[in-house]
């Protein structure tokens, strides 16, 4: 009897033993999360002439990141690199950034977690002898299709930097006669020469510049265009105007008169920028409209005053020109 109670004592204690091993370890759910975070970072590009991004760790390349622009790390890889940066040795690893819906992978090496200020030496940089063009003539463009309204925006159409040895100044265009010129300090900040309001430049790389006024933000983008010595007296030579050319000229169009329906490629069509005429195979028309692709028309007679200024007259005869933009390449 006395062995038979042994025997069940210690498979009771063999039991419990076994169980406490077999039980499943609860994680706790704030640990995973935390360990979730510290893989998810948010850091700043610190190199001036962009930080390239490939599909691998030392892999192909295949695109890159601008100065100061902000990468989500997912993935910390553990394969370190150095890097010669002129006499500087740079220490770093290859780490996962989330771009879009894939995965891509960088030398971290050229990262912060704040932002590098940005001072005049950028400035000029970046802003270079090119012109700049506003996101916002081309959004206006786009819903209107009527190149005086989007140059006529809230702020500047373009925008170029000079630097003749005096203050620096940043030029923007209102008007093809009269570039307003607004001169900046090291603080990147200004007096807007078109109002007397303060301005002030909040970033830039060599892709987009940012202006701050009245707390509102104007993104411009850098243009293929140079700028020419006309920019800075007034004419017609500015990158908003190319861009419409462009965006105009890309295109066929029908039609449509009293005389009947007919097909024109942009040699047939001119856009006058000057008071948004439309010339058509000789014959010059008024914008009366714009619906979607379509513009509405009437029939102009135009009197020229001198080399620059010209009136109109209406004819009564209607038509419509209907703009099918040729597929980007």
């Amino acid at each position: 009897m006395k062995n038979t109670f042994i025997f069940f004592l210690v498979l009771f204690v063999f039991g419990c033993k076994n169980q406490e091993h077999n039980t499943p370890v609860k994680k706790n759910p704030k640990e995973s999360i935390e360990i979730e975070k510290q893989a998810k970072e948010i850091k700043y590009v610190t190199a001036k002439s962009g930080l390239v991004y490939r599909d691998k760790p030392k892999g192909k390349k295949l695109g890159k990141f601008e100065f100061n622009e902000k990468v989500d790390i997912h993935e910390y890889t553990s394969i370190f690199q150095e890097i010669k940066d002129g006499k500087t040795v740079i220490k770093g690893e290859w780490v996962g950034i989330t771009l879009g819906n894939k995965n891509v992978y960088v030398f971290d090496g050229f990262l912060s977690k704040t932002k590098t200020p940005i001072t005049l030496a950028d400035v000029k940089l970046f802003m270079g002898d090119v012109i700049w063009i506003s996101e916002e003539f081309k959004t206006i463009l786009k819903e209107t299709k009527i190149f005086s309204k989007a140059y006529n925006c809230e702020f500047y159409s373009d925008i170029a930097y000079y630097d003749e040895g005096t203050a620096p100044q940043i030029i923007g265009d209102r008007n093809f006669m009269e570039p307003y010129r607004s001169k900046i300090d090291h603080n990147l900040s200004g007096k807007d020469f078109y109002d007397g309001k303060t301005l002030k430049i909040t970033h830039i790389n060599n892709k987009v510049l940012i202006i701050e006024k009245d707390s509102k933000k104007y993104h411009f983008t850098k243009s293929s265009i140079k700028k020419h010595p006309s920019y800075i007296v007034g004419g017609v030579d500015t990158a908003s105007f190319h861009f419409f050319i462009n965006w105009f000229d890309n295109s066929s169009f029908v039609f449509n008169s009293s005389n009947g329906t007919k097909n024109y490629t942009a040699q047939d069509v001119k856009y006058w920028l000057d008071g948004d005429i439309i010339e058509i195979r000789k014959k010059t028309y008024s914008i009366d409209n714009v619906e979607k692709d379509t513009y509405f028309l009437s029939e102009v007679k135009v009197v020229w005053e001198d080399e620059i200024d010209f009136s109109t007259s209406k004819t009564g005869n209607k038509a419509t020109l209907k703009k099918i933009e040729k597929p980007t390449k």
